[in-house]
């Protein structure tokens, strides 16, 4: 009996720190509560859920994508109630561009239950893209 409680205790432990271990990986790719996507699975994983997800697709050799980095982040922190906010890094993340074909940075997306529900190309001022964002997350009742 002895043996099996080991058993036993030894999987509860396991399960636990694999749950552990996902939610600081999980935290990890989180800056400022925006999802940095690491590759094209966890970029669907995010997108085929219940929630909207607002994609910024950059580069870092992009002057407009760093023109959009605090915007975005700004939208993120009024928004995150309504929508997940996620960045993806066209180098690193190269099948991601190829799958939603971007041709240019930075191209921002809302992506509802696997569908894109508006796509936009270029930079813009932040109340700019607040009134996109916002009137996207309306087309979907968000």
């Amino acid at each position: 009996m002895s043996s099996e409680f080991d058993r036993e205790a030894e999987e509860i432990l396991r399960k636990k720190l694999m749950k552990l271990l996902v939610e600081t990986r999980r935290r990890e790719t989180m800056v400022g509560g925006i999802i940095e996507v690491k590759s094209v699975s966890e970029l669907k994983r995010l997108i085929n859920g219940d929630k909207p997800v607002v994609i910024d697709f950059w580069a870092p050799w992009c002057p407009p994508c760093l023109l959009m980095k605090p915007i975005f982040e700004a939208i993120a922190k009024e928004l995150s109630d309504r929508a997940i906010f996620a960045k993806v890094n066209v180098d690193e993340v190269q099948d991601a561009a190829e799958e939603f074909n971007i041709f240019a940075v930075p191209t921002l997306m809302i992506v509802y239950r696997g569908n894109v529900v508006c796509r936009v190309e270029g930079a813009m001022p932040k109340e700019v893209f607040k009134k996109w964002v916002i009137n996207c997350l309306s087309k979907i009742g968000v």
